[in-house]
C-alpha cells in the first residue's frame, strides 16, 4: 500500500523507498497542524485482520481523505500536506520539535524530500509598507 502512494499533484512521482517509517505531514500558515504514521496505521490494519478480532483502525486512504477535506474548507490557511519517509528513529514528535525550532526549514526539508500530497501554497509577492 505504501508504496503505491501517488502524490494527487505529480502522478508520476511514487515513493519507492518503504524502509523506515512513512509520516503524512499537514501544515499551514499558523503552523504544523497534523502528523500521522502512515506506516504503523498499516501495520495496524493488517494484525487487525490476522487476529480476526474485528476492529479496524482508519485507513490510510480515509486519513488522507480528511486531511484533503480539512484543508479544502480551510483554504485561506494555504495548507501542504506531505508524505516523507524517514528514518525508524524519527516519530511525529520529532517532526513537532523541528516545526518549533525552524518552522521554514522543517517545511523546506519536508517539501525537497517528501512527495507532495496536496498543496494550497501561496505563491503571491509578499508587500512591504513603509
Amino acid at each position: 500500500m505504501l508504496s503505491q502512494m501517488r502524490a494527487e499533484d505529480q502522478g508520476s512521482r511514487v515513493m519507492d523507498d518503504t524502509s523506515g517509517r512513512v509520516l503524512i505531514v499537514m501544515w499551514d500558515r499558523e503552523g504544523l497542524d497534523s502528523v500521522v504514521d502512515a506506516t504503523q496505521l498499516d501495520q495496524d490494519n493488517i494484525w487487525n485482520i490476522l487476529s480476526d478480532n474485528g476492529q479496524t483502525v482508519d485507513k490510510v486512504d480515509s486519513v488522507l481523505m480528511r486531511l484533503r477535506f480539512r484543508a479544502r474548507f480551510n483554504s485561506h490557511r494555504c495548507c501542504e500536506i506531505y508524505a516523507i519517509n524517514v528514518d525508524e528513529a524519527i516519530t511525529g514528535d520529532d517532526i513537532g520539535d523541528w516545526f518549533e525550532a525552524n518552522p521554514q526549514g522543517a517545511a523546506d526539508l519536508i517539501r525537497s524530500r517528501g512527495t507532495r500530497l496536496l498543496s494550497q501554497r501561496s505563491r503571491e509577492a509578499r508587500v512591504v509598507i513603509t
